[in-house]
């Protein structure tokens, strides 16, 4: 199969190239410099500007996997949830139209919800609406907490675990459901593969535990021992309001109500559904970390 996929050049997008490659498929990769990656065919555009998108060198392909998105905004240089969630997936979704792809798989978020206080949450849920309404065969997956040995979360928390301290967020009791990127990865080509997954919503989480308690638990497979410094989520919410426009402040105020909002994965079918294993955090650590 022929598959066009924006946020190929991601952290999570290169596993997903990688495992569709290693399964036969052709990948044609959006890309806003050419020579971004390797072994794949490049069509140079921007997903956020839809004359870029030139639908007619799509029309060979079958399907398409749409990743792109950020976690954070800075709208001073453009870069809004509004724009990467919402815009792209519109235009993504008429470029799909217009190249007569009908396969379509959604990488959303866990905790989607166009309710949420989180502007995150809700562009996710907006774009999932796009989709809902679009006339493809689509997919929409919504991972939670992704841990790779090259992305940006899991490298930020083995640095502060090597220093043997780490700032927990309130008392660190906040729900998480880490999942590792191989697991994410075998969703999205299974699912592709899938026709069964057509007009689903998946929810793919690991283990269910707490912050405190995925990090200690990290530092153990690790070997170190770490101290908790916590810090009040009044404190943290009055220094989000003054600094989050700076890219040196580690949070914003999006965040920490992300954060406050978070809920473990409503079920986990998409195990069963796509023939996935489930791990729990040690084994998806120990991966990461040998």
């Amino acid at each position: 199969m022929k598959i066009f996929i924006t946020g190929g050049t991601g952290f999570v997008g290169r596993h997903i190239i990688q495992e569709l490659k290693g399964r036969g498929h052709e990948i044609v990769a959006l890309v806003r410099r050419p020579n971004s990656l390797q072994g794949v065919q490049e069509m140079v555009g921007d997903v956020t500007q839809r004359e870029t998108l030139d639908a007619g060198k799509l029309s060979d392909c079958q399907a398409a996997i749409h990743l792109v998105g950020i976690i954070r905004q800075f709208p001073k240089e453009g870069i809004t949830f509004e724009r990467l969630h919402v815009d792209a997936t519109r235009n993504l979704l008429w470029t799909c139209h217009e190249a007569g792809i009908q396969r379509y798989v959604h990488m959303s978020a866990l905790g989607a919800d166009p309710d949420s206080a989180a502007c995150y949450h809700r562009t996710k849920a907006q774009a999932e609406e796009l989709v809902h309404t679009s006339s493809l065969n689509w997919t929409i997956i919504r991972p939670s907490l992704i841990l790779g040995p090259d992305g940006e979360f899991f490298r930020m928390i083995s640095s502060m675990i090597r220093w043997h301290v780490v700032p927990l967020i309130g008392d660190g009791s906040s729900p998480v459901a880490p999942v590792g990127v191989s697991t994410v990865a075998r969703a999205f080509a299974n699912a592709m593969e899938n026709g069964a997954t057509f007009g689903k919503t998946y929810e793919l989480g690991g283990e269910v535990l707490s912050y405190r308690e995925m990090v200690a638990r990290l530092a153990g497979v690790m070997g170190k021992r770490v101290i908790f410094i916590r810090n009040p989520i009044s404190l943290m919410r009055l220094l989000a309001t003054k600094l989050d426009r700076f890219k040196w402040f580690p949070l914003s105020r999006g965040q920490i109500n992300m954060l406050l909002e978070a809920k473990p994965p409503a079920d986990n079918s998409i195990y069963n559904d796509l023939g996935l294993q489930f791990m729990g955090v040690e084994e998806v650590v120990r991966g990461l970390v040998h």
